[in-house]
């Protein structure tokens, strides 16, 4: 690091434009000999600032030479933000001094181009489609599935332990205490889910789930009345589709074969963990 600072400044150089990431520590390197580095940078912006400054775009810093350097080039810090937020924001201005035909760059913050992101979403909403069209069949999303397992798991828990106490019976006397604990699964499932989109901490989550649950108890029955469970006989076994003749009014809908391989990967990771649990346990 100290010979590749020592070149740029000896090249007089204050300003470098890598196509890649940059070391923190580079970073912070250069800043204090007042260079600045910026990461990240295209190939069409490198090649239209090396058109308009002369410079010559290198691989590796040992190939920094004179007649590398690009000249013309201004930068300055524009405006400082950081009163916005209360981080340190500063906003650089870089621009081309005799040659107008670079437009004048602000670098601000990491921004998504748009057109980039409306042909992400574009794309998104044709392969659901594409999927959709393939499964025939869809199921509420944004948790609301989700809701209806754990709303009828609990339901048929409190069905049993009444069952129980009635007849005072012997048999399978754990199975409300196992249907309760798969509806927290279920719910800590959802919570998870919550939590990966960066808008929830685990405790919020969780809170705002069962609260969910708690406010639709009474209405998800009549909710998802169209909603059937039907039995398929196969050559393999039977198959669960659930069918709809007339598709409850909410905003998203996940495609069935989607949901089911996300049920899928969370049920192979619990019986994993469970079955490495017993092997050490039991030694076998």
């Amino acid at each position: 690091m100290e010979k590749v600072v020592a070149l740029l400044l000896n090249l007089g150089v204050n300003l470098i434009l890598v196509s890649g990431l940059v070391r923190e520590e580079v970073i912070q390197r250069c800043c204090t000999h007042h260079i600045l580095a910026v990461e990240k940078v295209k190939a069409s912006v490198l090649r239209a600032f090396a058109k308009a400054t002369g410079a010559v775009p290198v691989t590796y810093t040992t190939q920094l030479s004179r007649h590398c350097v690009g000249v013309g080039v201004q930068a300055e810090i524009w405006r400082d933000l950081s009163s916005y937020d209360g981080k340190p924001l500063i906003t650089v201005n870089i621009s081309t001094v005799e040659n107008s035909e670079l437009v004048t760059v602000i670098l601000s913050s990491c921004v998504h181009g748009k057109l980039q992101a409306m042909e992400d979403r574009f794309w998104a909403c044709a392969y659901r489609l594409h999927h959709m069209l393939e499964d025939k069949a869809l199921l509420p999303g944004a948790g609301v599935t989700e809701m209806l397992c754990v709303h009828h798991l609990q339901r048929e828990a409190e069905k049993h332990v009444k069952h129980h106490r009635e007849r005072d019976s012997a048999a399978n006397p754990y199975r409300g205490e196992v249907l309760n604990l798969i509806a927290d699964g279920l719910l800590d499932y959802i919570s998870t889910v919550m939590v990966n989109t960066g808008r929830f901490s685990k405790v919020k989550a969780m809170t705002a789930a069962r609260q969910q649950l708690q406010n639709n108890n009474e209405s998800l029955d009549a909710k998802f009345s169209q909603l059937s469970l039907e039995g398929e006989e196969e050559d393999s076994g039977v198959s669960l589709l659930i069918k709809s003749s007339k598709a409850p009014a909410v905003k998203i809908y996940d495609n069935l074969s989607v949901k089911q391989e996300a049920w899928r990967k969370a049920l192979d990771l619990v019986v994993l963990v469970l079955q490495t649990d017993a092997e050490v346990i039991t030694g076998h």
